[in-house]
């Protein structure tokens, strides 16, 4: 800056030719890192999209089938998986044209089914009986009477192509075939942890399944 005032020359200048020289290098600069910027970004946009378009899909979540699903709802203090029997075919009567097979394991553990009828409007409990497998009973405290007869019982229901029987003595999906008559004539099955399943029709009266009887339970004491 002396050198410039014993040359004549204005320092001025000179400053004002670093500061434009600066900037210069600042804008260079700054297009520079914009330049990078933007290229990151599209590169990063980039993998992205092929990222996720190179994952295969990947197939929907199976539900598992009905008769999978885990219920907690007991019968007589146990609990099962019931299994919902398939709609075969039926008659007007829910009878199903299919042979019952009732195990001998299944007949040497259970001697009586346990009924309970009420009224259909309230609720009301008007009967409880155990009536025998093979057996019927009459429930004179309805009117007019009903006659409950029951034909076979399956403590843990399977029905299949050709056949109703039960998998084992455990009480996970009990069903007893009944024939009734008096207030309206059915023959069907009634489910101890289904009882939505094929109710009984009649207008004035529930029949419900609540129990099974073990043939210990029926001995006679000595």
């Amino acid at each position: 800056m002396i050198g410039c005032f014993f040359s004549g020359e204005n320092p001025l200048s000179h400053l004002e030719v670093a500061v434009r020289t600066d900037l210069k290098l600042a804008l260079i600069y700054y297009r520079y890192a914009a330049f990078v910027f933007s290229m990151s970004v599209i590169l990063l946009l980039a993998a992205l999209f092929v990222s996720c378009s190179g994952q295969p899909q990947q197939p929907p979540a199976q539900m598992p089938p009905a008769h999978e699903a885990a219920s907690d709802q007991p019968f007589h203090g146990q609990q099962g998986m019931p299994q919902m029997p398939p709609m075969g075919e039926q008659t007007a009567q829910n009878v199903d044209p299919r042979t019952v097979v009732e195990p001998e394991d299944v007949r040497k553990t259970y001697s009586a089914v346990s009924i309970e009828v009420k009224l259909a409007q309230s609720g009301e409990s008007i009967a409880k009986l155990d009536i025998p497998i093979g057996g019927s009973a009459k429930v004179e405290t309805a009117d007019p009477n009903l006659t409950i007869e029951v034909l076979h019982f399956l403590p843990s229901f399977l029905m299949t192509d050709g056949s109703i029987t039960s998998v084992d003595n455990n009480l996970i999906n009990p069903a007893a075939k009944v024939k009734i008559t008096g207030e309206q004539d059915w023959e069907g099955w009634l489910f101890g942890t289904m009882p939505d399943v094929h109710p009984y029709p009649g207008p004035k009266y529930l029949v419900l399944l609540t129990g099974a009887v073990p043939i210990e339970q029926n001995e006679p004491q000595g």
